[in-house]
């Protein structure tokens, strides 16, 4: 996990890796995998106009970090030097303000959800976003030229769910409630046993039904 702030200076190590690989035979380096959630918050990593303009400052004078192309270099120069990708963002419009068309290319894999037509021809040249619909995706790769629709959301399998029970099991040790000791249902348990009835007035009124009698 890389701090909201401190992302410049994490892209500029991955840009200094990408150069050593490059420099040299890197190709028992292991891979790593970048993933950023939520681009669209990101407004370092969009490349910025000083990006595409001939600086007039000297050899000698250190020039500052530029996360915005350094950025755009790992996506186009990344995969192939072992250094992945993965991000995902909200709208297409965002997508539009932070990746440039250059760059939109690097990106070959690219999963859509439900959109307007016109997003998704942009996306991927055809408006089938627009038909997918509540819980269905679209996984298009640029490279390939395909189109695949597949439900996003799977049903956990046995191995998952006695992976999340042990994390929960070791949880509750802690807290030194066995699992076991839990009520079926928590908000009876702090709501507590309902109200025994008062005997007093039964009795009074057994009585009251006798001397009518």
């Amino acid at each position: 996990m890389v701090d909201y702030r401190a992302v410049p200076q994490a892209v500029h190590e991955l840009a200094l890796e990408l150069e050593r690989r490059q420099s040299s035979d890197a190709s028992s380096a292991p891979s790593i995998f970048v993933f950023v959630f939520g681009l669209q918050r990101y407004r370092a990593l969009r490349k910025s106009e000083e990006s595409f303009s001939f600086s007039s400052s000297s050899g000698d004078e250190e020039k500052p970090l530029d996360p915005g192309k350094e950025f755009a270099d790992i996506m186009r120069e990344g995969p192939a030097n072992g250094i992945h990708l993965m991000a995902w963002i909200d709208t297409a419009t965002a997508l539009d303000r932070s990746v440039d068309r250059g760059s939109m290319r690097e990106l070959d894999n690219r999963i859509l959800f439900q959109m307007s037509a016109t997003d998704s021809s942009n996306l991927i040249d055809s408006p089938a976003g627009n038909k997918l619909g509540a819980n269905r995706a679209l996984a298009y790769s640029e490279e390939q030229g395909s189109m695949e629709k597949f439900r996003p959301y799977a049903i956990p399998d046995a191995k998952w769910l006695a992976e999340v029970k042990e994390k929960l099991t070791a949880k509750t040790a802690g807290s030194g409630i066995k699992p076991e000791d839990l009520p079926p249902d928590l908000a009876l348990a702090v709501k507590g046993p309902p109200p025994k009835p008062d005997t007093d007035d039964f009795s009074a009124d057994d009585d009251d039904d006798k001397d009518a009698a």
